[in-house]
């Protein structure tokens, strides 16, 4: 994969406005060096709209102290994804409250998921040990 050692500028036109913005360096499919050589998957695309709509979203960004349009939208898509995930929570819960008492004592449940997370716990120390030695393993 080659990569560009210098920043790349970014230019968007919407509407007709331009906005520029400096990225890091970028290989040649498109992905964004970040820090330390990194790659950070960063795609893009264009969006058309009615003017109306390209008002308010240059009305927005001004207002909103974001530096571009594409900052406001990410900011949005953010907020979008955040109020599903409140909302996809909101509604197991409603759906629990709405469901039959457990048959199952609340103190064997608990048995049962701290059981259950003593087992991953363990699982995981063995493929850590099957992997690579431990401290205490290597002073042997």
């Amino acid at each position: 994969m080659s990569v560009s050692s210098t920043p790349w500028m970014v230019v968007v036109s919407i509407g007709g406005d331009i906005y520029a913005d400096r990225c890091a360096p970028m290989t040649k499919n498109g992905e964004i060096r970040g820090d330390r050589g990194t790659l950070v998957g960063m795609k893009s695309f264009n969006v058309t709209m009615p003017e109306d709509l390209l008002a308010y979203v240059r009305e927005r960004t001004k207002e909103g102290g974001f530096g571009t349009p594409t900052e406001f939208l990410r900011h949005l898509i953010r907020q979008d994804r955040e109020e599903r995930v409140e909302r996809e929570l909101e509604e197991r819960l409603l759906e629990g409250l709405k469901s039959p008492r457990s048959r199952v004592p609340a103190k064997k449940l608990f048995q049962r998921m701290h059981a259950l997370v003593d087992e991953v716990a363990a699982e995981r120390r063995r493929k850590s040990r099957d992997g690579k030695a431990t401290r205490s393993a290597a002073r042997g």
